[in-house]
């Protein structure tokens, strides 16, 4: 009886080290995300400094075709990037929400 016991519990230590190394990877790339942001949040300050710009008559030729060419559709594309991973986080925060629901009639994996 001990020796199961012993048993589930290096089982318990081999996967809380494995759930420690997955959140020690999320940890690791967890900047990138915080780097798309920080870019949107740029790109929109440009934006929004142009409209400003070009309201009160002293917007530049070179800031205004930089808002153009570079701004704008660095925009244009970081949208549907946006999308695209919202919905990748939606689809696998779904996919992982079922996982382990299980009940007490035992339909869950679990049973």
């Amino acid at each position: 009886r001990i020796e199961g016991l012993e048993e589930n519990i290096d089982f318990m230590l081999e996967r809380s080290s494995l759930l420690d190394d997955a959140l020690q990877t999320y940890t690791d790339y967890d900047w990138t995300a915080k780097m798309y942001i920080l870019a949107f949040g740029i790109l929109c300050f440009f934006l929004l400094a142009n409209i400003i710009a070009y309201w009160f008559g002293v917007s530049k030729e070179a800031f205004t075709n930089l808002t153009s060419y570079f701004t704008l559709p660095m925009f244009a594309m970081m949208i549907p990037g946006g999308w695209l991973i919202t919905i990748a986080f939606a689809a696998g925060a779904t996919m992982n929400s079922d996982f382990c629901i299980g009940t007490t009639y035992g339909f869950g994996p679990e049973a």
